[in-house]
């Protein structure tokens, strides 16, 4: 589930997953406009939808978190879009994301344009 998060960095997982998953996380902050331009999607090598925050669902500068224990031996697609195609930095606002994959840090951005894709666990 997507929740609030204060902004101190914690790298460390909260989840305990079994053997055959790792955690994955995602931490976002929005910039001014996020309702009006900021969305992101999580689908694992099948396309199957593990997350999709469509624009309008996410407010303005706050701080999110999605955490899960996802299967090992799957290959993930994030993908991150800016409908105005300034990013979630640094002209209106300092958004900034990053992502987490078995507790390392695998991408990170803000200053993206129109969209950022990222491929997680894709070894």
């Amino acid at each position: 589930s997507l929740s609030s998060y204060s902004s101190n960095r914690k790298l460390s997982s909260t989840l305990s997953c079994s053997d055959d998953t790792v955690p994955f996380r995602i931490h976002l902050i929005t910039d001014n406009y996020g309702p009006s331009e900021t969305s992101y999607s999580l689908l694992d090598e099948n396309g199957a939808i593990l997350l999709d925050a469509k624009v309008g669902n996410l407010w303005n500068n706050m701080g999110y978190q999605y955490e899960d224990c996802v299967p090992k031996d799957m290959c993930y697609v994030f993908t991150i879009k800016d409908e105005y195609g300034d990013g979630i930095c640094c002209g209106q606002g300092t958004g900034s994301y990053f992502l987490l994959y078995d507790g390392v840090e695998v991408a990170s951005g803000g200053d993206f344009g129109s969209m950022a894709t990222h491929l997680i666990g894709c070894e």
